[in-house]
């Protein structure tokens, strides 16, 4: 966050310098008359600092109605989607932002105007007024000043690919999940209150089975409802725990290598009712959803990590985990059964499925529950409805959030698309200052090189020609910083 606002900050600067140097030495000829009639150099310093400091003000004032907006409308996105606003977010900008950016103001009008304001000051009056019949100026770029627009175009050539880049992923993202028909799933987060002092191994836990149970019928009678299923996470939309295991081929002959993958806790019904078929091995069975089995299956991604190994299948190798808090090392690994179809719902950096193992597990003894229901009708209607008919099977049973499988996917989209629109406007502000930087530059240029310019028009010099020696320094330091930036 503090490296995009440092680079604009920096081109912004640097723009802005060069935006009053060229107005300075384009107004170089006022100046020098000004002196000639008597104007003491502190009167002129003075006025173009307080040019300087009206446009700072107004620019500080319209970025902080900008950001004082921004804020409104993020703490009031932030209370719409979370049902209130936490209790440390505060709407408007506090006074201390006011002053600071008042104080920068000041600052950076002093700074951007008496720099060029000392410098055509300073020089003796007589080349000021020849260069005033002449058209030309007396200042030019050191190398110093060269050698921060190189920086600049260099840094506009490193954050234009990286705003692509991003932008790139985001819309492979979004395209991967549009060809899931999440339309059809409502999805839900269950929470289940446990009395004061009730046992969760005993009695509470048979209640938490017969209530699930009971759900799952009453959600199965509803219309168009054509599955029910469960697990511990909302396929698709959330970020998956990744965890770690040694890999063992066959049973004795040690860790064959390291693999890393995300995994869920899934409940009977699962795969079928997200039409994802078993294309190896077998499914889950009744004593795979025992606490003492030892079986898991893995996704499609999950085999081709195999094969990247030079293993052709992963069915019968174990998994020991290691490495996550409150993991035993000791702890007996798990079996692959089973290799099942890519769910197509979370992508990983080749554009395919990430690698999954999924754990059986009954609903009572997933920690948190989500509830998917497939169905043939509108997802909005049954999601309305799902807090009442949970309340009617058990007082106990809450469902804090509904929505249908596709809102669910935004909502973790949105971050994403939140950060790329943010980067693309990052890109888009450091190509407009680097623009205007080079616009400055060539400004000054040919403030200086009038008369020269006028010599050669009238001496018959091809137009072409000139306007080639005019943008050749441009072309210099723009193929220059483009250089650095693409070699970083």
């Amino acid at each position: 966050m503090y490296l995009p606002s440092l680079l604009v900050l920096f081109l912004a600067c640097t723009t802005v310098g060069t935006l009053f140097y060229a107005r300075t030495a384009i107004r170089e000829g006022e100046m020098a008359m000004r002196s000639a009639l008597g104007a003491s150099r502190a009167r002129i310093i003075s006025q173009l600092f307080v040019e300087a400091l009206v446009l700072a003000s107004i620019a500080a004032a319209v970025g902080l109605i900008a950001a004082d907006r921004t804020l409104r409308w993020g703490i009031e996105s932030v209370a719409e989607r979370k049902g209130g606003v936490p209790f440390w977010m505060e709407p408007g900008l506090e006074i201390t932002t006011i002053l600071y950016a008042g104080g920068l103001a000041v600052v950076g009008a002093a700074m951007l105007s008496l720099l060029p304001a000392l410098r055509v000051t300073r020089t003796r009056l007589q080349p000021h007024l020849m260069n005033l019949g002449a058209g030309g100026s007396t200042l030019r770029f050191g190398r110093v000043w060269t050698t921060a627009m190189i920086a600049q175009v260099a840094l506009t050539a490193m954050a234009i690919p990286i705003g692509n880049e991003g932008a790139s992923e985001a819309i492979r993202l979004v395209r991967i999940h549009a060809q899931f028909p999440s339309h059809e799933y409502v999805t839900a987060r269950l929470e289940f209150d446990r009395p004061a002092g009730q046992d969760a191994t005993s009695a509470f836990q048979e209640r938490r089975t017969r209530t699930y149970a009971r759900l799952e019928q009453r959600i199965t009678e509803e219309p168009d409802v054509v599955a029910v299923t469960f697990a511990d996470r909302v396929p698709g939309g959330s970020f998956p725990i990744e965890r770690t295991a040694a890999v063992e081929v066959s049973s004795g002959a040690g860790p064959a290598f390291q693999i890393g993958f995300a995994t869920s806790s899934i409940v009977p019904g699962f795969f079928e009712a997200f039409d994802r078929p078993i294309v190896a091995g077998r499914g889950f069975h009744g004593g795979d959803f025992s606490p003492a089995a030892r079986t898991v299956i893995v996704n499609e991604a999950f085999f081709r990590g195999f094969v990247q190994h030079g293993i052709a299948s992963p069915l019968g190798a174990r998994l020991q985990y290691g490495g996550e808090a409150g993991v035993s090392a000791a702890e007996p690994p798990y079996e692959i059964v089973g290799v099942v179809r890519d769910l197509g719902l979370d992508p990983g950096e080749q554009g395919d499925e990430g690698a999954y193992v999924f754990h059986a597990a009954s609903a009572a003894t997933v920690s948190p529950l989500v509830m998917s229901v497939r169905l043939r009708g509108n997802p909005a209607t049954l999601a309305a409805r799902l807090p009442a008919i949970a309340a009617g099977v058990d007082t106990g049973l809450s469902v804090p959030e509904a929505r249908s499988l596709g809102e669910w996917i935004w909502q973790r989209e949105s971050s994403l698309v939140t950060s790329v629109a943010a980067s693309a406007g990052v890109s888009a502000l450091v190509l407009f200052l680097s623009a205007m930087g080079l616009f400055s530059l060539m400004s000054i240029s040919v403030s200086r090189r009038t008369r020269e310019i006028g010599v050669r028009m009238a001496l018959g010099a091809n137009p072409r020609h000139v306007l080639a020696r005019i943008a050749a320094r441009a072309m210099v330091l723009m193929g220059s910083g483009a250089a650095a930036g693409g070699g970083v």
